[in-house]
């Protein structure tokens, strides 16, 4: 893989990975 490829991956999981943190923050009442 290039490494420009291996930059884009990890930015898209670090998009997720913030997206997630602040869902769970933001909405603590829809955790099981």
């Amino acid at each position: 893989m290039k490494k420009q490829e291996i930059n884009l991956i990890f930015y898209i999981l670090g998009v997720i990975a913030i997206f997630l943190v602040n869902y769970f923050f933001v909405f603590p009442e829809y955790n099981l």
